[in-house]
């Protein structure tokens, strides 16, 4: 208790910042028609139903995933719910979660009295998991994605190691983690392994999805086109380079750049314009002739991977991110490049690359080879997955 009221006491302390960002924010649109709803826990939802917990985009997506697996009703909601509002091909509607502070929590959990919380990737709410607890509501965490630099930065803070003390349940990838959770106080007994996701499992009109892609995209069946999906600036000065070297013997290549955080204060478009790069932005509108498409828009690069021939996952060229997810990509059947940061996805990784599927690249220099290599032929995929069969079975039981 006196960690979660020191953790109020911080929210407090540093509320001239929140709302500073709130003013941010609310001048970008984001909170348009959910202020209230976030603000005061008035979300409307099922009463008494298994409730998932998004915080980021894939969180959300994998969120779609399960929820539907489940047996009975179930909800969930996520941080970015206006960015799902215009998908209509989602297996479940996508509810606003509360702000992070502790009235909204609290109103939401006895409005809605969830028979479960179910936090995908970290729990990012403490005041919902706290107060959760309190009401004797049981508290699952799916897919932590802890390394060695997350555990030194955080498992002397209190607050951190109160999250994890708050679960009844904790499903992970890959045994590692066990001994990673165990540094914030976790038994080995609330843990339970259940295996890299190398599906996502949303069923799909594939040809309809490609099809459509390539029309938006003004791309031919028979085009060459890599992905580099969730990228940051390391990753990108990187991923430039290496297309650079290739267009030299490949000058066809297509390169579809997806930046994470388009708001960043260096991002994709103006490192491409210092370099002199010409570049078309899937926003305005894209040329057949264009080699270099930049993925301006939210939401659309789990379909975008469709159309690659290959993918480069973002983030695995800076060890404090550790890499993004794989999974949405797979889903596919694609070939894998990748930076040698990938301490965020081990497990997926490790299985990836015994598989033959990746290939993880130090450089500019590697990753423009690997992609030469892979762009030869089309890889041969045989992949069975049953870790969502684990993972909603540990829900319900």
């Amino acid at each position: 208790m006196v960690v979660y009221l020191s953790e109020c006491l911080f929210f407090v302390l540093t509320s001239p910042l929140h709302l500073r960002n709130f003013v941010i924010r609310s001048r970008e649109g984001r909170y348009r028609g959910v202020f209230w709803l976030r603000f005061f826990g008035l979300t409307p939802g099922k009463r008494g139903v298994i409730t998932f917990i998004a915080s980021g985009m894939g969180e959300t997506m994998q969120s779609t995933v399960y929820a539907p697996r489940v047996p009975g009703e179930t909800q969930i909601l996520s941080q970015l719910s206006r960015t799902f509002a215009h998908l209509d091909d989602l297996p479940q509607d996508i509810k606003c979660a509360p702000f992070k502070w502790p009235l909204g929590a609290i109103i939401l959990l006895l409005r809605l009295r969830p028979s479960r919380l179910v936090f995908v990737g970290n729990v990012s709410d403490i005041h919902l998991a706290f107060w959760g607890r309190l009401l004797g509501i049981p508290i699952i965490l799916i897919h932590t994605s802890l390394d060695e630099y997350d555990v030194v930065r955080r498992e002397k803070r209190a607050r951190s190691r109160l999250r994890f003390h708050l679960l009844d349940k904790a499903l992970v990838r890959c045994e590692d983690q066990i001994a990673l959770l165990a540094r914030f106080g976790v038994p080995s007994e609330w843990i339970q392994i259940i295996g890299p996701q190398l599906r996502m499992g949303i069923k799909v009109d594939r040809e309809a999805i490609q099809d459509k892609w390539r029309r938006t995209l003004a791309l031919s069946a028979t085009d060459q086109v890599i992905v580099a999906g969730s990228t940051w600036g390391n990753d990108e000065e990187v991923v430039i380079d290496a297309i650079l070297r290739l267009w030299d013997t490949d000058p066809a290549v297509k390169l579809i750049l997806a930046p994470r955080r388009l708001d960043r204060e260096v991002n994709a478009t103006e490192t491409l314009s210092r370099l002199g790069i010409p570049f078309a932005l899937r926003s305005t509108g894209v040329a057949s002739s264009d080699r270099l498409i930049v993925l301006n828009t939210m939401g659309e690069l789990a379909e975008v991977y469709s159309v690659a021939s290959a993918v480069f996952v973002g983030g695995t060229f800076s060890h404090a991110i550790g890499g993004h997810s794989f999974s949405e990509a797979i889903e596919w059947d694609v070939w894998f490049t990748s930076g040698p940061d990938t301490s965020h996805q081990t497990a997926i990784v490790t299985e990836l690359q015994t598989r033959g599927l990746l290939t993880v690249c130090r450089g500019a220099d590697s990753l423009s080879s690997a992609w030469k290599r892979q762009l030869e032929h089309p890889p041969e995929i045989d992949l069975v997955d049953r870790s969502i069969e684990k993972i909603v079975a540990a829900i319900t039981g």
